[in-house]
């Protein structure tokens, strides 16, 4: 039988994962499968945009997978279990005049 749990937070946010981490942990016991997917991408000319607007996108798409990862270790050895890191296709293929998000 397969379980799984699937578990919104911020991971921009520290204590954010660990509150995640912890309610599958209980629930479901220690992970074997984590899957380390989070991210979003600022676009738009260079001139509108901020280096906040990048450092946003960065803490979201590096650490914020950095930190899942840090959160699920012991259980994924101790289970000798399986991590997925998801990127993005925008890190293979650039996409022409697209509109800043936020």
């Amino acid at each position: 039988m397969i379980r799984a749990a699937h578990l919104a937070c911020d991971v921009t946010n520290d204590s954010e994962v660990e509150r995640a981490v912890s309610e599958a942990r209980e629930a479901l016991g220690a992970a074997d499968v984590v899957v380390a997917n989070a991210g979003f991408g600022v676009g738009g000319r260079v001139d509108s945009l901020t280096v906040d607007d990048f450092r946003r996108q960065f803490e979201t798409n590096v650490f914020g997978v950095l930190r899942t990862i840090y959160a699920t270790l012991d259980d994924l050895k101790q289970t000798k279990g399986r991590l997925a890191i998801v990127g993005s296709i925008n890190g293979y293929l650039a996409l022409p005049d697209r509109r800043r998000t936020r």
